[in-house]
């Protein structure tokens, strides 16, 4: 069965803002089996779960996070997909670890995955704190690495990470360089020569360039080839033929994980086409 993994939480229902507590409820209660979030470092070196370099798009604030402590960034009000402010406000990494949890505890679902995706590329200190949160949570509440895991598009920052603790799963990012990120299957193969000494447990393209054939390459290194998502819209939004040719692609391109904003809608869709 393919892994259905929310994209920063997740969409939808609610209208969460992405990489908010809410976002990974709302995931969680769909029945997803995991979560892609974002973390960036604040001011004070502290880890806090946002996408943007920036907050102009998703707060109420402006400049850059790295730019706040904290303390700062939680009197932040977040924005929803539609550009309303909510009540919800930005969470430290560890506010979500535990809060998904505790959920997860709630809901019986001890294999639920948090992949922590770091996009501080340019400072080394968030490799070193994303490993030394995972271990001090390992320790505080007995989950193991193969739930929590770290990925990224910069492979200095996994090297990083592998150096400091090598049984942290790790998942690459890979895609063409421009919109709309898909990689061909001549570049991937470049790039997964590249990576090689690394020995990633995953490989992460979208899910338009995982062709069967891409797939194969990935899992020939021993890792498992990811899907993630890109602008995508809610599968009820799309007509009969979309919504078969989605499942259809996903179902043959031998996909491992799918990261999407839908968690929920998706997982529908697939057990309906696989069940007809």
């Amino acid at each position: 069965m393919i892994a259905i993994w929310g994209h920063r939480g997740c969409r939808g229902t609610g209208n969460p803002p992405e990489n908010s507590l809410s976002a990974f409820k709302a995931a969680i209660v769909q029945d997803a089996d995991g979560v892609e979030l974002d973390v960036l470092c604040s001011k004070d070196h502290q880890l806090v779960v946002f996408h943007d370099d920036d907050l102009a798009r998703m707060t109420d604030g402006e400049g850059v996070v790295a730019s706040r402590t904290l303390a700062e960034l939680r009197r932040l009000r977040l924005r929803d997909s539609s550009g309303v402010l909510t009540s919800e406000t930005i969470p430290a990494l560890e506010d979500v670890l535990h809060s998904v949890q505790i959920l997860c505890a709630q809901r019986c679902a001890p294999d639920f995955v948090v992949n922590i995706e770091i996009k501080s590329a340019h400072d080394p200190q968030v490799a070193t704190l994303v490993v030394e949160t995972i271990l001090r949570e390992r320790r505080q509440s007995g989950w193991t690495g193969l739930r929590i895991q770290a990925s990224s598009f910069d492979i200095s920052v996994l090297r990083r990470v592998r150096a400091a603790a090598p049984d942290i799963p790790v998942g690459v990012l890979l895609d063409g360089g421009k919109e709309p990120w898909d990689i061909s299957e001549e570049v991937l193969e470049d790039r997964l020569r590249e990576i090689g000494d690394l020995q990633p447990d995953s490989v992460n393209i979208t899910l338009p360039s995982l062709t069967p054939r891409a797939a194969e390459m990935i899992r020939r290194t021993d890792a498992i080839p990811i899907a993630w998502t890109c602008n995508e819209a809610h599968p009820d939004a799309l007509n009969a033929v979309q919504r078969r040719t989605l499942a259809s692609t996903i179902l043959g391109s031998d996909v491992a994980c799918l990261i999407t904003d839908y968690p929920g809608a998706m997982r529908r869709l697939l057990d309906r086409t696989h069940d007809a």
